[in-house]
């Protein structure tokens, strides 16, 4: 993966391509003219790669990189951390980001009443069951880069960007699943960069490329991604790259931090960058999941979660034995327990998916740094009360009542969004309804 320093044109990307050296070829390239990302991708050995950047001028020195492996972050729970439905809610993480403590009540009631409309919400993963009852058609096919070439879906096509392997479908199911999800009214996209065998860096590069080019809604969009780079030491440029242009272009992106401990793994930024939220995972009792990245900014419900699933056991008749046996097969219907910052992740996309809801339903709008601010802000103090906890640690919180039990005001990072509106002079917050003049101040939102 070669990225030329500084930007680039379509034309640059296009002239790489042509006049390959022997035994390399071109694969693919962005599309910067149309918003997207500035990076071209061959294949060939390293004396290839060398004296393909020898043919051309560089105003500095590009950044190069080989593909990378993609993983998922889940494993199937251990017996004891089974659940199922608690007190009506089937996901028990819903109980526990609605409160201050681990005391659950069997209610999720979180800050705002939207549900999440209005926000699209790009699961970038194995893809979707969008025929799954979670989610009563809010689920649609987007895009397929798992490839190696962007396919878009149309949204009638259920083979496009369909899950066969599930992960994708458990992730989208606790962002916003109507039993299961955080937020049960957002519209959720199914983006397959990873087949369940095999997905690489290039895969979500492309999809990166494809989406940045679409003119997305920014003040409504969230990319949720619950994979992760396995154990590398160095984070691979071209993601760092799309996550900056990501978090430049307002788009707020929420990322799973890894399951292997202390190593450098998952998608752990190393300098914590506020580009992207990481989430680390907890269990029931907060307890905190022994497998976490090395670092994260925020933790959420992750052990023993519940979600929607793209099998079920069915018990069938055999002929042979003769007598019933269990047999897997498809399922709209279908439910899994996993463990890790796969689960937990999505919970805080669901929760920044009911911010943006919140604050578009009053005219208002967050920036991706007002939507991390706001959820690191108002979270729980994670060691409290906790001897072996040193570090300050933030538990999500999406209920109501700050820790003396005064309502919060979730929309004080907001911003003005009222189309000729403008923001008052010398004022930090908007109040949520009024007529408001217009003044020299003037105020530039993404929309």
């Amino acid at each position: 993966i070669i990225l030329p320093d500084g930007g680039c044109r379509q034309g640059d990307l296009e002239a790489l391509a042509a006049n390959m050296p022997n035994n390399t070829r071109a694969l693919i390239h962005g599309h910067p003219d149309s918003g997207g990302l500035c990076f071209f991708v061959m294949e060939g050995t390293r004396e290839g790669v060398w004296q393909k950047l020898a043919m051309h001028r560089w105003s500095s020195t590009p950044k190069v990189e080989t593909d990378t492996a993609v993983h998922f972050d889940a494993q199937v729970a251990r017996e004891s951390d089974q659940l199922r439905t608690v007190g009506g809610l089937e996901n028990w993480g819903l109980d526990r980001i609605d409160q201050r403590n681990d005391n659950l009540d069997d209610v999720f009631e979180p800050m705002s009443k939207t549900g999440g409309s209005g926000v699209d919400v790009y699961v970038m993963d194995t893809g979707i069951r969008t025929s799954h009852t979670e989610f009563g058609g809010r689920a649609v096919p987007k895009l397929e880069t798992f490839e190696g070439e962007s396919k878009e879906c149309k949204n009638t096509d259920e083979d496009c960007a369909e899950d066969a392997q599930g992960h994708g479908t458990y992730c989208a199911a606790i962002v916003g699943g109507k039993n299961a999800g955080v937020a049960p009214q957002a519209t959720l996209h199914a983006v397959k960069v990873h087949d369940g065998t095999n997905g690489t860096a290039k895969s979500l590069y492309l999809a990166f490329d494809w989406l940045l080019s679409q003119d997305l809604p920014v003040a409504s969009t969230v990319f949720s991604m619950s994979l992760n780079l396995g154990d590398v030491v160095i984070f691979p440029p071209s993601l760092r790259s799309a996550l900056t242009e990501t978090y430049d272009r307002g788009i707020t992106t929420v990322l799973a931090s890894g399951n292997h401990g202390s190593s450098f793994g998952g998608w752990v930024l190393h300098d914590k960058t506020a580009a992207a939220i990481q989430v680390g995972a907890v269990g029931k009792k907060d307890k905190e999941w022994e497998s976490n990245g090395k670092r994260y900014d925020i933790l959420a419900p992750g052990v023993g979660v519940q979600s929607a699933w793209i099998t079920e056991e069915e018990s069938v008749w055999d002929n042979k034995k003769p007598g019933f046996v269990l047999q897997v097969v498809p399922s709209d219907t279908g439910k899994k327990t996993f463990d890790g910052t796969s689960a937990a992740a999505p919970h805080v996309a669901g929760a920044a998916a009911l911010l943006l809801s919140e604050a578009k339903s009053r005219d208002e709008a967050f920036s991706p740094a007002a939507v991390k601010k706001t959820l690191m802000k108002h979270g729980s103090d994670f060691c409290k009360g906790k001897i072996a906890c040193h570090d300050k640690r933030v538990m999500l919180y999406i209920g109501r009542q700050d820790k003396y039990n005064y309502e919060i005001n979730w929309m004080q990072e907001a911003e003005w969004a009222r189309p000729g509106a403008t923001k008052r002079s010398g004022s930090n917050t908007l109040p949520p309804w009024g007529t408001y003049e217009a003044d020299k101040d003037v105020h530039l939102v993404l929309r």
